[in-house]
């Protein structure tokens, strides 16, 4: 019997600055931060089953889950205070530019990947100075992340530098 849809559906997150990515690095530190582009690919194993008789598959068997995908960052993300430079911008202190990376790494062992979980929010949006980007419901959490590799892309003048983080991941909720 066909499933009947009776109630319609909507597009919240317009923008990806709606959504904030939460690490939970381990440690148990957290990093939260907005998402400049987040792709995440969910890839099922399909084996046709062949019998006899005919040289059409008579079946379908699921195998094998996986999850992969990329996220991207502008520029660095970082904690600790910032510095004033010309017009008004605001950079990290250098030492701070890479503790994302860090945070995802084993720095005594050759920069190896370490298991984390990305944690996908709502983000608040609204007038008042500590509404606006304050994380809300879960939307969805990837558990059991590592690294994959990383990446800069620093374009023409005037364009934001960004971090690109290729993960792969064993569990996602909701499955």
């Amino acid at each position: 019997m066909p499933a009947i849809i009776s109630e319609s559906y909507h597009v919240e997150a317009t923008d990806p600055g709606d959504i904030v990515i939460v690490v939970q690095a381990p440690g148990g530190g957290m990093i939260r931060f907005p998402v400049k582009a987040l792709t995440v690919d969910k890839t099922i194993d399909i084996t046709p089953e062949y019998g006899t008789g005919s040289h059409l598959s008579y079946q379908l068997t699921p195998g094998k889950i996986g999850f992969s995908g990329t996220f991207r960052v502008g520029t660095f993300v970082g904690q600790g205070a910032v510095e004033e430079v010309t017009g008004g911008n605001l950079r990290l202190p250098g030492e701070n530019k890479e503790d994302l990376v860090k945070a995802l790494t084993d720095q005594s062992d050759e920069g190896l990947p370490l298991y984390f979980d990305i944690e996908i929010h709502d983000r608040a949006r609204g007038s008042g100075e500590n509404s606006y980007g304050e994380i809300r419901e879960l939307i969805e959490a990837y558990r059991y992340c590592m690294l994959s590799g990383d990446g800069i892309d620093i374009g023409e003048p005037g364009t934001t530098v960004t971090r690109a983080y290729p993960f792969v991941a064993m569990r996602r909720e909701p499955k």
